[in-house]
């Protein structure tokens, strides 16, 4: 019966976090022995969903409320070490203060996550020009037992130079570690880290990869061949492109080979290959 109230979406309103409804806040709040069970129960609270609900068009600098922050600490720290699943939804982001707040609060525990899904829509230049002159402050960690990584950040384009919210390290996803990642959608501006030698990248549960490349872009071009080449198992294939480039996915000598590819999409925004 508990497990099958969580996980529950955790609103935030421009500064403050409403946990009315949710689970397993409900369910501790019903009486002490129920209290007990769900607070010794680290599963109980190793999935978080955060949506942000937009309020109204200011712009705001504000730092999320301290009363919200120390609620989702407390949260984080009922989880103790249990596999963790995050999505946070930043729909029209005005405020970057939430954003980097929640990135400090959840990913630091992405070496733990099974399940990672952030989708940020930026709104503005507002929220671009602080990103670029501040970079994020943590990268994203795929660890070997992560599953499913889903890291879509919209509307960066007229950052000048390119936004990049949240590297994606796979380093740690090697031969010598076998990963279990079978799904990985990747939108614009993520910029993976590899290990010290690209050839040494090994993702061979990796079924379902869905990711967006700037063609003008060669090391972003690189990045795609390297993925690729890790893949063996690789089933479902979707690149969507923008920019030009007359040679945009010209390889070289270099083979790729996907015996069990069977779905295959490609998508441009631009002449891309004019």
């Amino acid at each position: 019966m508990f497990t099958n109230s969580v996980p529950s979406g955790i609103p935030v309103f421009r500064t403050t976090v409403s946990f009315r409804n949710v689970s397993p806040i409900k369910l501790r709040s019903v009486c002490r022995a129920w209290r007990t069970i769900v607070l010794s129960r680290p599963s109980l609270w190793s999935s978080i969903q955060v949506k942000q609900i937009p309020s109204d068009s200011r712009l705001h600098d504000d730092l999320l409320d301290p009363h919200a922050l120390r609620a989702l600490e407390r949260w984080r720290g009922h989880s103790r070490t249990a596999p963790m699943n995050v999505r946070l939804q930043l729909s029209q982001i005005r405020n970057e203060q939430v954003y980097r707040t929640l990135l400090r609060l959840f990913l630091p525990q992405s070496h733990r996550c099974t399940n990672i899904d952030i989708r940020v829509e930026c709104c503005g230049a507002h929220a671009t020009k602080s990103m670029r002159d501040r970079p994020s402050p943590v990268a994203i960690q795929c660890s070997p037992t992560a599953k499913s990584i889903r890291l879509i950040f919209q509307d960066l384009e007229q950052a000048e130079p390119p936004v990049t919210w949240a590297p994606l390290n796979l380093a740690p996803c090697t031969v010598d570690a076998v990963s279990q990642l079978q799904v990985l959608e990747l939108y614009y501006n993520v910029k993976c880290f590899f290990p010290q030698r690209g050839d040494d990248l090994h993702l061979p549960n990796l079924r379902d990869l869905s990711i967006c490349v700037d063609v003008s872009d060669h090391a972003a071009v690189s990045d795609l061949f390297t993925l690729l080449s890790a893949c063996p198992v690789l089933s479902t294939l979707s690149i969507g492109t923008r920019g030009r480039s007359s040679r945009a996915f010209d390889n070289g000598s270099r083979s790729i080979t996907l015996p069990f590819l069977t779905n295959f999409t490609l998508t441009s925004t631009d002449q891309t290959f004019a």
